[in-house]
């Protein structure tokens, strides 16, 4: 992986801090989809871009183009990462 584990493990701690004081659900998840592309965990990155694209409206174009990506190069669904 491109991150190392250490500063993975930081940046959750980050993000949980953030949840707690308040922070914006949609961009949670979306921090998440940066740092699970990061670690080359991509099913649970699609997961959670497809949640942010999901709750969005309109849909954040940054998680869009990173769902697209993901669908189409580490999923092996290039259709569903046009759509």
């Amino acid at each position: 992986p491109a991150v190392d584990p250490a500063d993975a493990r930081a940046v959750e701690g980050l993000l949980e801090a953030a949840k707690a004081a308040g922070a914006k659900p949609a961009a949670l998840l979306a921090l998440t989809g940066v740092l699970r592309m990061a670690e080359g965990r991509y099913p649970e990155a699609v997961a959670a871009y497809q949640e942010v694209v999901a709750a969005g409206s309109p849909p954040d174009p940054v998680a869009l183009n990173n769902l697209g990506y993901l669908l189409a190069v580490h999923a092996g669904r290039p259709d569903e990462g046009l759509e």
